[in-house]
């Protein structure tokens, strides 16, 4: 069988060329997948394991380990990971077919481009070719593997809908991205779908978290919307994987179907409220106490502070922590948690404080209010988890601790000021 072969006209912007072209849908066809992965496969294919539950001693020996140079490096193995197929199923066969009985109407037009990133290991040099003429030629294996639909798969697999002789004679506009790594295929993705409700926001974080931190300049401090999301999203993925983490295997990585209890769009979303920088007001309450981890692009050293955080309320709360209807267990618990965390944060005055004090932090959650346990709100949103917040804050940090809470928010401000972490 001969390969794909189109004339394409060459797009050149500062980051990259891309090559735009019209391509008859039966062609199209033979050249790409739709965005996929195994439905029998777990993250990287890899079984998990249940954590252990952790003596206070066994706590304390946790601290010296999280800090380890061997936990740093398996939790950099672990954020070098790839995955052949790592996109969640998006199509929509109801939404194909309205689309095809669209198509079929004599005066549809379908004048958006499908954008295909081709396959990375195909070298640059094979797929973009010139003719005798200087003329630039796409040429690809005919093969489902040689590119990915980033956009448009709706409108492709409505034509599977349509007959032979439409769908042979049918062109459509299609955009290749040769030579993108699968990092930028995901942020492209992300910024294509990430505001439409049908795509769910925890498969956009896992998106995110492919892309990479550390190493260069440019890659460590990557520009664009995704950046903080991306670091939550990597230090999201830790929590999730290492043994060590009360969350292991309890975080839905992709959303519903996903193995997990909370959702991973949770956790990124008020995970950033911690980690993204700030304009300073009188009135801000909630400071990023952990940009300097997003500064110096560290997931690890920010995981280990929250996995003990964890560790420490599934030791305060044992009954509840097993209770997978109990607070902890929802969304809006994963917002009080970090709320709280925030404020013991402020109150011990620096991470490693935290961490050599976190007998403090078993103490505190002993003193959860029972009702707002084991009687989770059944609504989420920003009133009702604050209303929660400060019912348990009430509680669980006394008149003077709340005070010198107050006090050192100023401090805290000051050195964010200093860093970047919030701005005037």
């Amino acid at each position: 069988m001969s390969d794909f072969g189109c004339f394409a006209f060459p797009v050149r912007q500062p980051s990259a060329t891309f090559y735009v072209a019209a391509v008859k849908v039966t062609e199209l066809e033979t050249i790409c997948r739709p965005l996929a992965r195994p439905a029998d496969v777990g993250l990287f294919g890899r079984e998990t394991f249940e954590p252990v539950d952790l003596s206070e001693d066994q706590l304390s020996a946790l601290v010296h380990s999280l800090d380890s140079k061997k936990f740093h490096e398996r939790t950099v193995e672990l954020l070098s990971e790839e995955r052949e197929q790592p996109y969640q199923r998006f199509l929509d066969e109801k939404r194909a077919v309205a689309i095809a009985r669209y198509l079929q109407q004599p005066t549809s037009l379908l004048p958006n481009s499908i954008i295909l990133a081709v396959n990375v290991d195909l070298d640059e040099s094979d797929v973009v070719q010139k003719d005798a003429d200087g003329k630039t030629k796409i040429v690809l294996p005919r093969s489902e593997s040689s590119a990915v639909i980033l956009d448009g798969q709706h409108r492709v697999a409505a034509f599977r809908y349509l007959d032979e002789q439409t769908r042979g004679s049918y062109e459509i506009l299609v955009t290749f991205l040769v030579g993108i790594p699968f990092y930028q295929q995901a942020e492209l993705f992300a910024i294509i779908n990430g505001t439409q409700k049908r795509v769910n926001r925890s498969i956009i974080y896992d998106l995110f978290g492919y892309a990479p931190l550390g190493g260069d300049k440019e890659e460590q401090l990557y520009e664009g919307l995704m950046a903080v999301s991306r670091f939550c999203s990597h230090v999201t993925r830790i929590l999730n994987r290492v043994s060590e983490s009360p969350w292991q295997s309890k975080i839905k990585m992709r959303g519903p179907g996903d193995e997990g209890v909370i959702s991973q769009a949770a956790v990124v979303e008020y995970l950033s409220a911690l980690v993204e920088p700030k304009t300073s007001t009188k009135r801000l309450k909630v400071l990023p106490l952990l940009y300097s981890f997003y500064k110096n692009s560290d997931p690890t050293r920010c995981a280990a502070l929250l996995i003990l955080y964890v560790c420490a309320i599934q030791k305060a709360l044992p009954t509840h922590w097993d209770n997978p209807r109990s607070l902890l267990w929802k969304n809006n618990g994963v917002a009080v948690i970090l709320r709280i965390f925030h404020d013991d944060l402020m109150l011990a005055g620096s991470a490693d404080e935290l961490m050599s004090g976190f007998q403090s932090v078993i103490v505190r959650w002993k003193k959860a209010p029972e009702k707002e346990l084991i009687e989770p709100p059944k609504t989420g949103g920003g009133g009702v988890q604050n209303q929660v917040y400060e019912n348990c804050k009430a509680v669980m940090f006394t008149v003077a601790e709340q005070q010198k809470i107050a006090e050192k928010s100023e401090l805290w401000k000051t050195e964010l000021l200093r860093i970047g972490g919030l701005v005037k």
